[in-house]
């Protein structure tokens, strides 16, 4: 791929997320970072930089060192979002078509945001890296991480994460989960958990936590969550934003996650904290009425 790019003024390309763009809004936390490890394998093989910026997100409130790029335009930031899980030659072509437009572009930074699809599930250290130093916590929610984990009684890396993924409709409007979907998960998670192991439960629907509650081994908290994407974020007034930041933190600190989707890509919410982090994952496909 390195050979079709001809541009020598490029020095790097940068995912910036953000609500609103000049032709849409943006996806979900976990679309926003596997297109930043897409850009990190492209960025890789042409040989030049890659970063990320979330300075315009309201996440941004709780992540060290998020301050405003004055170089960056974000009221003209464009987004190509991918909506299906494509072939590997359509991320190729996509890949390519996105270098003919990098080789006409007249500065040395390229600033968009792309929800694209890996090129292959292997990762550089040093992109997990860079991509891990720009979601790291500051001191307001560590503070907030510590004080649920003590009133969790759970222990850092001393407890599996299960988290459950049951669409966005659930999360986004007030449907209710039919009673036989309640059960058949259940059912998984009883069959397929060691109930001799403490496991946090992370969910898009706080109404299915409550079926989980008897569960003596399963802990989990009731707060009021967000959808990050701006296609979908209900406010940024209340606490629900850093709330989803808290799952994915304390997620972070587990020692596996499993995952329950009933999306065929599974969730990228759980798969690339479990990537950043080193932690071993497991997605299984759930099918719900």
């Amino acid at each position: 791929m390195n050979n079709i790019f001809t541009n020598l003024k490029l020095k790097k390309i940068v995912n910036v997320y953000q609500l609103n763009y000049a032709n849409g809004k943006s996806f979900g936390l976990g679309d926003f970072l596997r297109g930043c490890f897409f850009l990190n394998q492209l960025c890789y093989a042409l040989q030049i930089e890659f970063d990320l910026d979330i300075a315009n997100h309201p996440m941004s409130k709780f992540i060290e060192n998020t301050v405003t790029n004055l170089d960056i335009d974000y009221n003209n930031i464009t987004i190509d979002q991918t909506l299906k899980s494509p072939t590997r030659d359509e991320i190729y072509k996509y890949a390519k078509n996105l270098i003919q437009q990098l080789n006409n572009y007249d500065s040395e930074i390229y600033y968009f945001c792309t929800n694209e699809f890996t090129f292959f599930d292997n990762i550089t250290h040093n992109g997990i890296q860079k991509i891990k130093s720009r979601l790291t916590p500051n001191y307001i929610m560590n503070n907030y991480i510590d004080e649920t984990l003590y009133k969790l009684q759970l222990n850092k890396n001393e407890y599996g994460t299960i988290h459950i993924r049951t669409g966005d409709k659930y999360l986004t409007t007030t449907t209710n989960h039919n009673m036989s979907d309640i059960k058949n998960i259940i059912k998984f998670l009883i069959t397929n958990t060691n109930k001799n192991k403490k496991y946090l439960i992370i969910s898009d629907s706080n109404k299915l936590k409550y079926h989980l509650r008897k569960y003596y081994n399963f802990y989990m908290t009731f707060n009021q969550i967000e959808h990050l994407g701006g296609e979908s974020l209900k406010s940024e007034d209340n606490d629900g934003v850093k709330n989803t930041l808290l799952d994915f933190y304390l997620m972070s600190y587990s020692n596996a996650i499993i995952a329950l989707s009933c999306y065929g890509h599974g969730s990228g919410f759980s798969k690339w904290c479990a990537k950043i982090n080193n932690i071993s994952y497991k997605c299984y496909k759930i099918n719900l009425s």
